[in-house]
């Protein structure tokens, strides 16, 4: 999952792919392999956007700051060094990440990067969220008490609802998702419709409930959700 400014979103997307196609096949894949990957994508995107910054403000390259010498070889001037770290420090970095999954031995990969700060990372599915609409999605989840021990019809709804919320902020930059992921542990990627009458008629009926406990005790609510499980089939290239 990833939100941010489209024009960094989509390079970090792409370096993060690359790195992961270039894992080997044969030897065993560890969590730090990932991790790796991601740190390693976020940073080449951000030296590239610095880079330019640096050049488009100051008509040099970012290389040529680090060395701190101008081309004749003679030192930098600190108020141009400093300038340029400064410019740096302020550029925002409009980037978050979530990469959740699992690698061949059935260990779980859950991931969450967000802007200059380090990757965090959980050995269990984490509650993470991220984009504009972070805080209104978190806070109903906090209010739902959204955990690992939930269900998967209790979570579904606790999500869904967590959508509804998120679409709330204030600058309208959360638009109306398409489906839901669900990574399977044999790894399936099944998708479920955000539009789905089901989960319209469970948000009705939960709305001004204030435990959802109930949707985990129900065989019917697990089966009724299992069964809108539609296989996600990513289209190979032809190039």
């Amino acid at each position: 999952c990833v939100a941010g400014k489209l024009g960094l979103c989509q390079p970090v997307v792409d370096e993060l792919n690359n790195a992961l196609r270039k894992l080997p096949k044969m030897n065993p894949v560890y969590c730090e392999h990932i991790e790796n990957a991601i740190r390693d994508a976020r940073f080449r995107t951000w030296r590239r956007y610095v880079d330019w910054a640096v050049r488009m403000n100051y008509g040099m390259t970012l290389r040529e700051w680090h060395r701190g010498k101008v081309p004749t070889g003679q030192p930098m001037d600190k108020l141009v060094l400093d300038a340029v770290r400064a410019l740096i420090n302020g550029l925002p970095f409009e980037v978050a990440l979530i990469v959740a999954g699992f690698l061949a031995n059935g260990d779980l990969l859950f991931y969450r990067a967000e802007s200059k700060y380090h990757t965090e990372g959980s050995s269990t599915p984490g509650v993470y969220v991220i984009g504009t609409g972070s805080a209104l999605a978190m806070d109903h989840l906090n209010k739902r008490k959204q955990c690992l021990d939930f269900g998967l019809p209790r979570t579904m709804l606790h999500l869904s609802e967590a959508l509804d919320e998120a679409q709330k902020v204030g600058d309208k930059t959360v638009g109306k998702p398409q489906a839901f992921t669900i990574v399977m542990k044999d790894g399936r990627t099944m998708r479920v419709e955000t539009d789905a009458p089901l989960l319209s008629e469970w948000k009705r009926a939960y709305k001004n409930r204030e435990s959802t406990a109930s949707l985990d005790d129900s065989e019917l609510a697990h089966k009724q959700i299992s069964a809108l499980f539609k296989v996600h089939v990513i289209k190979k290239s032809r190039n």
